[in-house]
């Protein structure tokens, strides 16, 4: 799955809660009224989007995030552990 970024949109005059966060917050999947979306930030400080849709196609890419995602820390506790 390819996924494309783009700077963060909020929908006007719609609740947003946040329905779960990556291991190290790197990701963040978003209700807004009746979409769903994935966040993220950016190197320059920018909160960047991707996956806006109905809930569950923000879920699915949420899912192959998280699901790629490797976060330093755990790959060194994984290294520390095996040794």
């Amino acid at each position: 799955m390819q996924v494309k970024w783009k700077p963060y949109m909020p929908s006007p005059d719609v609740s947003v809660w946040v329905q779960e966060s990556s291991c190290c917050g790197a990701y963040t999947l978003l209700h807004e009224g009746r979409e769903g979306v994935v966040t993220r930030w950016s190197r320059d400080g920018n909160r960047m989007e991707t996956g806006r849709g109905p809930h569950l196609k923000a879920l699915l890419v949420w899912n192959h995030l998280v699901g790629c995602h490797r976060h330093y820390r755990h790959e060194k506790r994984k290294r520390r552990v095996a040794s």
